[in-house]
Formats: structure tokens, C-alpha cells, sequence
């Protein structure tokens, strides 16, 4: 596959920050947002847990946009979802799976860039994206480009019978 000069930006990008984070493999995870009771409201990361945590996720099949080292990978699936997480990159990804394994925990990560990805339409019940993500998504960086249309045809999918039913959000 032919990556565009901003995947092949952000590869690099990243690739400096997976040697950051190796120290994330002899560190115990943080479970903070899913077991600390007192919720910190001025947090919008912090706000966006206690949403999913009222989702019920378990027995729900969650995509994870950008996934990074996995973090919100990880806290998914603790909370019983059925996770796929994909990132571009490789080394994130080789944490990702490392932490995944080293917590017991069974997370799907692929890589892929998200102009191009490969899961069935309509298989999500709900989609999670970082804050980084959302702000790519913002600037258009993907919106030319971008044909995720497994994602966003599942968001808009959900987010039709979430209007009908009076429920909560396809993707937070």
C-alpha cells in the first residue's frame, strides 16, 4: 500500500514516540478513569469514561479510531466489550499488543490507516476517537480522503436507532 506524505509524517512522528513509551511496558497500567469513583467533571477525557461506563459496553462490539499504544483499547475491553483498535502504526501497535497481553486481555489491533479500512459496515455498536483523532477529522485531514465508510456508516447507522430509541451516542 502507497502511504500519502502525511501517513508517512505521522509514521515517523510516532515512531519517535513508541521509543518514548517503551517505559509503558514495566509500568503497571492505569485503570484510573474506569475505578476511581469520584469522576473529575472538568475533564472531558475523564467525562467521556463516565458516559461509556453508563453505555454498560459489556457484550458490545466497540471500534477504537487511532489507537495508539491502546489505552483506550485496554479500558474497553475491562469493561467487557469486544474491542478492534487499529492504528498506522506498527511500533504503537507492538505496545499495544504487549500491554494487551501482559493484562489478559483480548483486544483485536490491526494496522491500517483510516482512509482505508477494511471492517464489514455496520459491525460497531460504538465507535471511539481520541481527542487527536477528532482533530485531524476537524482540520480535514481525512475528509477527502477517508474511506472508513465501516465506521461512519455504522455511527450513522447507530446514531439513527439511538434517535429512534432515545439512547446515547454512536461515537464519543
Amino acid at each position: 500500500m502507497e502511504l500519502t506524505e502525511r501517513q508517512r509524517s505521522e509514521l515517523e512522528y510516532h515512531q519517535q514516540h513508541a521509543r518514548k513509551k517503551q517505559q509503558l511496558l514495566t509500568e503497571p497500567f492505569s485503570w484510573d478513569v474506569l475505578d476511581r469513583p469520584c469522576r473529575r467533571w472538568w475533564n472531558a477525557y475523564w467525562s467521556m469514561y463516565a458516559h461509556l461506563v453508563r453505555l454498560e459496553m459489556a457484550g458490545k462490539t466497540v471500534l477504537v479510531v487511532g489507537c495508539g499504544y491502546g489505552k483506550d483499547a485496554l479500558r474497553l475491553a475491562k469493561l467487557g466489550a469486544t474491542v478492534h483498535a487499529f492504528d498506522l502504526s506498527p511500533d504503537l501497535l507492538s505496545i499495544a499488543r504487549a500491554l494487551a497481553k501482559r493484562e489478559g486481555l483480548r483486544v483485536f489491533f490491526d494496522e491500517m490507516p483510516a482512509e482505508s479500512l477494511t471492517y464489514d459496515d455496520n459491525c460497531f455498536d460504538v465507535g471511539v476517537l481520541s481527542a487527536s483523532v477528532r482533530e485531524l477529522i476537524l482540520r480535514g485531514w481525512y475528509a477527502e480522503s477517508c474511506s472508513c465508510n465501516s465506521f461512519w456508516r455504522t455511527a450513522d447507522a447507530y446514531e439513527e436507532k439511538r434517535c429512534e430509541a432515545g439512547g446515547g451516542p454512536a461515537a464519543v
